[in-house]
């Protein structure tokens, strides 16, 4: 693998992790709100469940 080829597979890779811990700090920060406002998942389920979607 050439020093160009290695840098660019270096950056997406870099690239990709910090993309992964964005989502889950995402993810973290919605479970985190939704243990605070339990009520709102129940409205969040019916209201999927209007929308014809299976939760």
């Amino acid at each position: 693998m050439s020093e160009l080829d290695r840098r660019v597979h270096t950056a997406a890779t870099d690239a990709g992790h910090a993309v992964l811990l964005e989502l889950a700090a995402g993810l973290a920060d919605a479970v985190a709100w939704y243990r605070r406002h339990p009520e709102r998942l129940a409205v969040t389920a019916a209201t999927t469940e209007l929308d014809g979607v299976s939760a």
